[in-house]
């Protein structure tokens, strides 16, 4: 073979290798990236999730307590003496209804399966103390109504007030254990998370 093809064989060679080499590191280059990018897309999602999910715990756990405070200020309003009756029709009248609507959906959205079931029952629990007190006070509203009636208090109008009266404290402790367990459901999820995150 003459030196000029020899030459020419080992520049075609050559020329192969090189391009040969550039388009693997282009290519391995491309794919790196890609992948660097995808897990740069999927860090920023997990992160707004995360942040959407912190939310909607934080105003879930801030209505609770505000329902939590509500009841209990509620319950101190009705002590036996003169104005429970008042107190108790003006309740009655307010139609004060507790709904955690737009935060069901939130929580519905962003909020893992336990902390969804302790919410339900939470509410469900604050629904039954408010259902209570409605009970309680249209029995306060009775024994007032047989007072000024002149009937005087019969042993059932007492003994229903008095029933009404058990339970709605027992309500409302329910409500206090369920929100307590709400707030237990969202505090394990999020250190739950927060070890996901970490790692």
């Amino acid at each position: 073979m003459s030196p000029q093809v020899e030459a020419a064989w080992i520049a075609l060679v050559g020329v192969v290798i090189g391009v040969g080499g550039t388009v693997i590191v282009a290519w391995l280059g491309f794919r790196n990236t890609r992948a660097a990018t995808e897990k740069t897309v999927d860090a920023a999602r997990s992160e707004r999730l995360w942040n959407r999910k912190a939310d909607a715990y934080q105003a879930t756990l801030a209505e609770a307590l505000q329902h939590r405070n509500r009841l209990s200020v509620l319950a101190e309003s009705f002590r036996p003496g003169p104005g429970q009756e008042q107190a108790a029709a003006e309740y009655l009248k307010s139609g004060t209804r507790n709904d955690f609507g737009e935060l069901q959906g939130m929580l519905s959205t962003f909020g893992s399966t336990e902390v969804v079931k302790a919410c339900l029952i939470y509410q469900k629990a604050d629904r039954t103390a408010y259902d209570r007190l409605a009970r309680w006070c249209r029995a306060i509203c009775a024994l007032a109504d047989a007072r000024r009636r002149g009937s005087g208090q019969s042993v059932s109008e007492t003994e229903a007030e008095s029933q009404a009266k058990k339970a709605f404290s027992a309500a409302v402790d329910a409500a206090l254990a369920t929100g307590g367990a709400l707030q237990k459901a969202i505090h394990d999820d999020l250190d739950k998370e927060s070890r996901w995150h970490s790692a």
